[in-house]
């Protein structure tokens, strides 16, 4: 099993391709008498960049919607359509760099995380998003170097959301810790308990919160209780869910999923 720093990786992503779930084509009616809804799956391998103090976080996330059981009342809708259930964001991977690493190595660890998790997920495209803010602007440039398309998620500071078109994308932190925000309230986000960083990313989430200052703007942050004074791994999840919630319809993700994740 492979691992990152320690930290398990989920073993079911592996190789995926359409299932028996489609007997007659897409869209057709299956022998139950209703069209089958086509699980969706997409992932993202996004990265907080640390700057000289702070660590770089790593997260591999994956979103999922699956058909909801044939025999549940209202999965079925007029049209004899199946209807999918939420989506479920789970996380896979976690990794926090060392602190001072130089930033050719911490992208060579980057690239290499990338391709060891396209293996597993085979032909579902793994997007890799890169915070683009600070020093981000500088070495996610280095990426590019080492083979690797990406998304640039630039941080601007406000509340009003901003540009999230092509590769180069700006967003509020306040949009970015409130979708956040909205995953988790819906119950939509699970962790993996093998995740040996697993605890550490919990803690972050527990202290990090809104403050609002005289002037009334809002800043999000490690609260400093229990010891919560970082949030790079949460910033990480938040860029993860951002990615993948709002490419949730782009094609390279209609691939059947493999019926033993976890």
């Amino acid at each position: 099993m492979e691992t990152i720093s320690g930290t398990v990786i989920e073993q079911g992503i592996a190789q995926v391709t359409p299932d028996e779930l489609w007997l007659n084509g897409e869209g057709q009616l299956n022998a139950q008498g209703f069209i089958p809804f086509k699980p969706i799956t997409s992932y993202v391998l996004s990265a907080d960049l640390g700057k000289v103090h702070d660590r770089t976080a790593l997260t591999l996330l994956r979103r999922q919607r699956l058909p909801l059981p044939p025999e549940e009342e209202g999965s079925i809708d007029s049209c004899c359509r199946q209807v999918g259930g939420p989506d479920i964001y789970s996380v896979l991977g976690l990794e926090r760099l060392e602190v001072g690493l130089d930033y050719d190595v911490q992208m060579d660890i980057l690239a290499a995380r990338h391709t060891q998790a396209q293996r597993r997920a085979g032909r579902i495209p793994v997007i890799l998003a890169i915070d683009h803010s600070g020093v981000g602007q500088g070495v996610a440039a280095m990426i590019s170097e080492r083979g690797k398309d990406w998304i640039g998620v630039s941080i601007t500071p406000g509340s009003a959301d901003s540009d999230r078109k092509g590769t180069q994308w700006k967003v509020s932190k306040h949009a970015l810790c409130s979708r956040l925000q909205s995953v988790f309230h819906a119950r939509q986000i699970r962790i993996l308990n093998s995740l040996i960083d697993g605890p550490a990313l919990i803690n972050e989430l527990q202290n990090f919160c809104a403050n609002i200052g005289d002037a009334g703007a809002i800043t999000y942050g490690g609260s400093g209780r229990g010891g919560g004074k970082y949030d790079d791994m949460c910033l990480s999840l938040a860029i993860g869910c951002l990615v993948l919630g709002d490419r949730a319809n782009v094609g390279g993700e209609s691939w059947s999923v493999v019926q033993n994740f976890i």
